[in-house]
């Protein structure tokens, strides 16, 4: 699993590292981070290498040093990655994106974190499965939450939590169909 960890974060490492380039590039003021100076995986005592190094959780109290901490116009950091309390990189497990991008928004004390994905939001059924399925337009946490622990994959359960707790609304948006509005 350490092994796994390692091998697996390069390829947020390296992709974040291309895009800050490509955007310094086009003149727009970006500044490449590793995310592992920002996100510490908690130490849960007896867990399994596996659940250590590939299923991690960190803690996402606001910081104000990493609030302050924005001198270019734009960030870029990596999802899914952390680091633990020896430095060791280790994974956020399935929807490790979702999850980091809702820790980095509570602990930089965000009026909103968005989630970009493949659908334009979460839905009353499958869409797949149900043609009569419909966008839900707003929903609190826990009404989100219950959808994703159902097996909705448009959002990790776990990522639901930080932007609870701090009063963080969470915007589902499409890639491909950035126009429509999704869900809040």
């Amino acid at each position: 699993p350490r092994v796994r960890a390692k091998v697996m974060a390069h390829g947020e490492l390296m992709l974040t590292k291309l895009g800050a380039e490509f955007l310094n590039a086009k003149s727009i003021d970006t500044k490449w981070q590793d995310v592992r100076n920002w996100l510490t995986a908690e130490n849960i005592p007896l867990s399994s290498d596996y659940r250590r190094f590939g299923n991690a959780s960190c803690g996402h109290d606001p910081d104000k040093n990493l609030q302050g901490n924005n001198d270019a116009g734009v960030i870029i950091t990596q999802g899914f990655i952390a680091n633990d309390s020896e430095g060791e990189t280790v994974l956020l497990g399935r929807g490790g994106s979702d999850v980091s991008a809702s820790y980095l928004a509570a602990k930089l004390g965000a009026v909103r974190c968005e989630i970009w994905t493949d659908v334009p939001g979460m839905y009353t059924a499958n869409p797949h499965k149900v043609q009569s399925a419909r966008i839900i337009k707003a929903l609190d946490y826990d009404e989100a939450q219950e959808i994703a622990s159902l097996g909705a994959k448009v959002l990790h359960p776990r990522c639901l939590a930080p932007a609870k707790r701090y009063g963080i609304p969470i915007y589902v948006k499409c890639m491909q169909k950035p126009d429509i509005e999704g869900t809040i």
